[in-house]
């Protein structure tokens, strides 16, 4: 066997069941079988996934590390046990062949600290490290920083392909991370927070301002950043796009608080007249460091439905995005408009969300019939067309070219968003939401 995963089903439970947290101490069905002793006889196993209402034990630790050709592992934190019962502290052992670490779902309350597996691990490639969101973003930074302490500590450096923090706070220093990881090797990095964040003061702008965010793990070295996915567009990101180069996927998920310190004041909230100025000098920022610095190297773009762009705008991104191939854009148009100003540009466009506001009325007969005959897109394989005001979404599929009465049309047929969910610019505006 060379992949494991153990995977609860939580019909079988009531849900006053998997409130109680017995339910995750003592689970009746591993209390009765020797995980550990079972995985040490699975000697050519190379993938583990451990998905179950119960805590991991020291054994399985121990028999995860004598695995020797044990590349990958994901363990899932259940949701709800971290607010019950106490867990004893536990150092995980060195698991020193992986390649791949996932650790999903993570609560302070489990107490299990995973420094020896970072420092050990030399051949580590992909480090995913989600916290729980529904506890405190603070507490969180401190765990950050601990968990690459003796990494630092020791001076050796992990050589990460991809990384991805999920709900770690804001306070700590990208410092932090650069002492630990060697970003100039790389490729994909993601930093998403879904915690419920209180209303920012003037002190947490100012705090985040001091530590620098995540971003200054970035600044200084030439990096071969290809992916970042990101849900808080705020003036360290800016300038990090405006720094480097070459960009092939950029995710700007729609989650976003950030409001410059200077129109702060405590005890009151900024006007909406200030805040929208900010909000657009900050997308200009953004959208002009694509334009100079990723425009020619960009495949996927994903732009928060909080920017829809004017007419003139989408003109002067797209010209210098020519190899765009996924494209999430928010507009100030008729979606029929925006379409016909990006026909002559993205000739390798093959799926794409139109978010058009609500003010506007298209005639769905009428677009279909429009998209089908008039705009040519060759590649063009799925669209969606995303009213905000209503919630409202008409998911498209293209089918083949034909001629009809010496005009070039295509097949094309409505389908559901549950279609599309493994296409990127849906895929990562729902990852971990």
């Amino acid at each position: 066997m060379k992949n494991l995963v153990l995977q609860d089903d939580i019909r079988q439970y009531g849900i006053w069941t998997i409130w109680n947290p017995k339910c995750v101490l003592d689970y009746p069905a591993l209390r009765k079988l020797p995980v550990g002793a079972a995985l040490e006889r699975c000697t050519n196993l190379q993938s583990c996934t451990w998905d179950l209402v119960t805590v991991i034990r020291p054994s399985v630790y121990r028999a995860l590390g004598q695995l020797q050709h044990l590349q990958s592992l994901c363990i899932s934190y259940w949701t709800h046990y971290a607010h019950h019962g106490h867990f004893k502290a536990l150092e995980v052992p060195p698991l020193p062949r992986l390649r791949e670490l996932t650790v999903e779902n993570y609560a302070l309350a489990y107490r299990h600290d995973f420094s020896a597996v970072l420092l050990h691990a030399t051949r580590l490639e992909v480090l995913n490290w989600h916290f729980n969101p529904h506890a405190e973003l603070s507490k969180h930074g401190v765990y950050t920083i601990k968990l690459f302490d003796q990494l630092r500590k020791a001076r050796r450096k992990l050589r990460l392909k991809s990384f991805s923090l999920h709900n770690g706070g804001d306070m700590w220093s990208g410092n932090a991370l650069r002492e630990a990881i060697d970003v100039q090797q790389l490729t994909e990095l993601s930093f998403i927070e879904l915690c419920n964040r209180h209303q920012w003061d003037k002190h947490d702008q100012a705090m985040l301002e001091f530590t620098g965010g995540p971003w200054l793990m970035l600044m200084g070295p030439k990096l071969c950043l290809k992916s970042i996915l990101y849900d808080r567009l705020d003036w360290g990101y800016a300038h990090c796009l405006g720094s480097i180069t070459g960009l092939e996927r950029m995710y700007m998920r729609d989650f976003s608080s950030y409001v410059k310190p200077s129109l702060l004041v405590t005890g009151s909230t900024p006007s909406t007249g200030s805040v929208a100025a900010e909000r657009l000098k900050l997308r200009d920022m953004f959208l002009n460091a694509i334009v100079t610095n990723h425009g020619a190297t960009l495949r996927h773009l994903m732009l928060p439905k909080y920017w829809p762009l004017p007419t003139p705008w989408i003109a002067k991104l797209f010209r210098a995005c020519p190899n765009i191939t996924q494209l999430s854009l928010p507009t100030e148009c008729d979606p029929l408009e925006a379409m016909s100003i990006l026909a002559p540009f993205l000739r390798k466009l093959w799926a794409i969300r139109v978010r058009f506001p609500g003010f506007v009325e298209p005639d769905e007969n009428k677009m279909e019939k429009d998209l089908a005959e008039d705009f040519d897109f060759p590649e063009l394989r799925y669209i969606a067309l995303e009213q905000q005001a209503r919630f409202e979404i008409l998911v498209l599929e293209f089918g083949e070219i034909y001629e009809e009465d010496g005009m070039r049309k295509r097949t094309m047929k409505r389908i559901k968003l549950k279609d599309v969910k493994d296409v990127e610019i849906w895929k990562m505006g729902m990852k971990d939401s």
